[in-house]
């Protein structure tokens, strides 16, 4: 992902950068830092947080991940980025009237780490990944998980 930084230079995240940090923006328009996912198990050792950096919205509609007591996140990159089949980078930036949908949870210590929010590619980006960062429509809008 990418975003702007306090210069307005637009700096670039990494999933596999050690403990790579992101700032999320709560329901209540709290911004909180955190780490983007879990590397491995030596990452927050002896937490159970899943190892990786997303979460499939069937899972969490499923009830997979209650145990972590999540909470729905904005992400507000500036631009995105996913891989082809053949370790390509493709970016994106979301529409101007949507933001990435993350999932915030607590590791130990009070460590916040959140994991990006995924759904089946749109079609016309299927030659590039099967899935894809879950957009949603507004800063706030709470639709898709209303009542969990």
């Amino acid at each position: 992902m990418a975003f702007y930084g306090k210069n307005s230079e637009l700096f670039k995240v990494y999933f596999p950068q050690p403990y790579p940090k992101i700032e999320v923006f709560t329901k209540d328009n709290s911004k909180i830092q955190c780490i983007w996912g879990r590397r491995s198990e030596k990452e927050f050792e002896g937490s159970e947080i899943p190892i990786t950096g997303w979460a499939r919205i069937e899972a969490i509609k499923a009830g997979k991940w209650h145990k972590y007591n999540p909470e729905k996140v904005y992400i507000l990159p500036e631009k995105y980025m996913e891989k082809d089949k053949y370790e390509k980078s493709h970016w994106f930036e979301p529409p101007p009237d949507k933001t990435l949908v993350g999932l915030l949870v607590e590791a130990k210590k009070h460590q916040k780490v959140v994991y990006v929010v995924t759904v089946p590619a749109p079609k016309k980006y299927t030659h590039i990944h099967h899935r894809w960062p879950m957009l949603t429509k507004t800063f706030f809008q709470d639709v898709i998980f209303e009542g969990w």
